[in-house]
């Protein structure tokens, strides 16, 4: 029927069709925020469980630790002050491992040395001298970055460390020069709504890198 030949009523139900039409086309674009915050929100939770589960691994369920981490008080990296929540419940969840250190690393968002990386090799040193008798270093801010001078200066035993990395790579001197026992780092792989569990998440998001140990004769 053409449209000189529609009566006003006809006329006002196409014109809501089209106006419902452009709200339903709208609207099927919300759940994409939503979701995709979630998701973010899902992986971080999944950071900080398998950060404890790794540290306790190494550690053999046994020691003291401290925990390194970048400040997101009054920011709005929400997801890291959740990621940590997940962390500190998983870790107390060891009954043999004690956090004895907490240590903020403030305005990391503000700027980093080196991507994944907001630890200074000062800072490294400055908690190896305050915490000589923890086990484990647990840093949520990447690794140190030591020369070989800075290196002949620590301790002979220093605190083993489980650290995460976002986008820097691994060097194997880290391992060498038992800086690092454990490092996580972040996967690039398209986000799967599919995957519920923490510990799928963590797999699936994150790769657990650790030293290659030679075949003994």
């Amino acid at each position: 029927m053409p449209p000189s030949r529609l009566s006003p009523q006809q006329r006002k139900i196409i014109q809501t069709i089209c106006v419902l039409a452009i709200i339903a086309s709208l609207l099927s674009f919300i759940p994409e925020g939503p979701r995709k915050a979630r998701l973010d929100r899902m992986s971080f939770r999944a950071l900080g469980w398998g950060m404890a589960e790794e540290s306790a691994r190494v550690l053999h369920e046994r020691g003291d630790v401290v925990v390194v981490y970048p400040d997101a008080s009054g920011t709005r990296f929400a997801v890291y002050e959740d990621q940590m929540k997940f962390f500190w419940n998983s870790i107390e969840s060891h009954s043999g491992i004690h956090v004895v250190g907490r240590e903020k690393v403030a305005g990391f968002f503000d700027h980093s040395p080196e991507p994944g990386s907001g630890m200074s090799p000062e800072h490294y040193k400055e908690i190896v001298q305050k915490y000589p008798k923890a086990a484990a270093i647990i840093s949520f801010v990447g690794l140190p970055y030591l020369t070989e001078a800075q290196i002949s200066e620590l301790p002979e035993k220093l605190p083993k460390m489980v650290a995460y990395v976002a986008r820097q790579g691994v060097r194997k001197e880290f391992f060498e020069d038992q800086i690092v026992h454990v490092v996580i780092a972040r996967r690039f792989v398209k986000p799967d709504t599919k995957i519920q569990k923490i510990p799928e998440l963590f797999a699936y998001y994150y790769q657990v890198i650790k030293p290659k140990i030679p075949d003994q004769p």
